[in-house]
């Protein structure tokens, strides 16, 4: 059998263990069909790469703790389960803020009891992490020492050894901007906190998801937003923090990946919500001068160098279609072969051959705004600005 790394295992661990709490609340025999049914219930509405980890994960688990005929007779079943279907669609990445606000309005308009003050919720969480940039898994463990002041556990963080680690530190610091104090967002994030704080994510992300999924379909159906966003997840709030930070805080200073969580400036150019996407001036908070320091000065090195390239290549390109005498519209066309890096510094991968710096003048591509239909089962309401009270100037 191949050696399975520490990082691994751990990553292991985690997921079993997520599963073992739905296995012990449900008072059955320990049995492998017990274990197939935490397996849907808690990650069937993953896509299929993910729903195949924890698979993975809890064979090695019940291997471990039950003994190989168990975990065989476990994988054995597993093959003949249902899988999610492979992820087809590109993802969303970001939330145009028209429709977040009908969005938002639909959910805070279903109810405040039981299960369906989880509407309300599920839209806090929506706003909140529009505003923070916080990992869904990183509620549990934020605090707020001062009203303006947020301590976030980074929850991909792992020390630095030879050369390589995650996280800008065990925490970071988010300065919440003074003239949202008081705001709907930053009702938000208090009640956020106070609904998933001590929780586990993984505990609570499957009901959250059925309901947001749920929800975006009847929206759907009766025509109140447009049909891309039934693609919708909570982690594309995160995306569209992204994007605002990119459009507000200093992107070549390391502010964007330390609001983040990022020991990489890399990371969120290469993975994450567009500038183009973004709206200057709308994020709540920004990092801390600590937090800001812990931030790679190799990858802010790295990416200065990107941008000085994919600038190179612009100017080629532009050079070559006036050359060719083409139109502007038709510079877009000409791919011309990046250059070596220095070997001085990390190099990004392919995916970065055009990073998401601001661009300039003509080039800049505005955002579209996806229309909103209403329908005669729409709730009534008036819309300033982008709908979202985030105090005065955000």
């Amino acid at each position: 059998m191949d050696q399975i790394a520490d990082s691994t295992i751990a990553l292991y661990r985690r997921r079993a263990a997520s599963l073992g709490r739905w296995v012990a609340r449900q008072n059955r025999d320990d049995t492998p069909q017990v274990w197939i049914d935490a397996l849907q219930a808690r990650a069937g509405h993953l896509a299929q790469a993910s729903w195949k980890q924890y698979r993975h994960a809890l064979v090695w688990y019940l291997r471990e703790t039950r003994g190989e005929a168990f975990a065989a007779s476990f994988d054995a079943l597993a093959v003949e389960a249902q899988t999610p279907p492979p992820r087809r669609q590109k993802l969303l990445k970001r939330i145009d803020p028209a429709v977040l606000s009908v969005i938002m309005t639909w959910f805070r308009g279903q109810g405040g009891r039981g299960r369906e003050r989880l509407g309300s919720r599920i839209a806090d969480l929506m706003l909140a992490t529009i505003v923070t940039g916080l990992r869904p898994c990183e509620w549990g463990a934020v605090t707020r020492p001062e009203p303006e002041r947020l301590v976030v556990r980074n929850a991909k963080y792992k020390p630095v050894s030879d050369g390589h680690g995650r996280g800008n530190g065990r925490e970071r610091i988010l300065l919440i901007a003074g003239h949202i104090l008081g705001s709907e967002a930053d009702g938000a994030i208090d009640r956020t906190m106070a609904w998933l704080g001590g929780r586990v994510w993984e505990d609570m992300q499957p009901s959250v998801s059925r309901a947001l999924k749920a929800g975006l379909r009847i929206m759907v159906s009766r025509r109140i937003i447009g049909q891309q966003w039934a693609r919708l997840r909570i982690y594309d709030c995160r995306h569209q923090f992204s994007a605002d930070a990119k459009a507000t805080l200093d992107l070549f200073a390391g502010e964007v990946a330390a609001a983040m969580g990022h020991r990489s400036a890399l990371t969120a150019v290469e993975h994450y919500g567009k500038r183009q996407h973004g709206r200057a001036g709308k994020t709540a908070v920004r990092p801390s001068a600590e937090s800001v320091l812990a931030v790679s000065q190799d990858s802010l090195f790295a990416l200065r160098e990107l941008v000085a390239h994919d600038a190179s290549r612009r100017l080629v390109a532009g050079q070559q279609a006036q050359d060719a005498g083409l139109v502007a519209s038709d510079v877009a066309a000409v791919r011309v072969p990046p250059p070596a890096l220095s070997s001085s510094a990390p190099v990004a991968g392919p995916d970065t051959a055009m990073p998401d710096v601001p661009p300039s003048g003509a080039e800049a591509e505005q955002p579209v705004s996806q229309p909103v239909v209403p329908t005669a089962g729409s709730q009534d309401h008036t819309v300033e600005d982008d709908g979202i009270d985030v105090g005065p100037g955000l």
